[in-house]
């Protein structure tokens, strides 16, 4: 599916099943870059975001704060950088991230956990 196509079926979703459904954008082994992702208008329903092998970069996150409610990223082998976390860090929802194979150094990947634990409480 191209990205036209993820951005038409998100939007008929606007009103989840009894207000209890969570969506989920998988865009795994896609080509979507930061461009392609400022195109796709993000659900409130929205809580999981798998971008893992993608062309996503530090200004395609800033797009993902968008997604008021997303609990959770898997940004596994994407050109990010310890830059984007300023992102990540402003998504009030946010409580999991995957960032395996990133140029994010080991520590900042850390820090950031640590900051979403002591959200958590």
């Amino acid at each position: 599916a191209d990205n036209h196509q993820i951005a038409e079926q998100l939007a008929r979703i606007k009103t989840p099943f009894e207000g209890k459904v969570a969506l989920e954008l998988n865009l795994t082994d896609t080509q979507i870059n930061d461009d392609n992702l400022r195109a796709i208008t993000l659900p409130d329903t929205l809580t999981r975001v798998n971008l893992t092998r993608t062309f996503i970069t530090d200004e395609g996150l800033e797009h993902l704060r968008s997604g008021k409610n997303i609990t959770e990223l898997i940004l596994v082998d994407t050109p990010i950088t310890a830059a984007g976390l300023k992102h990540l860090r402003s998504m009030p929802q946010l409580r999991k991230v995957q960032l395996h194979q990133t140029k994010i150094p080991v520590a900042d990947q850390l820090e950031l956990q640590k900051f979403l634990h002591n959200r958590n409480r």
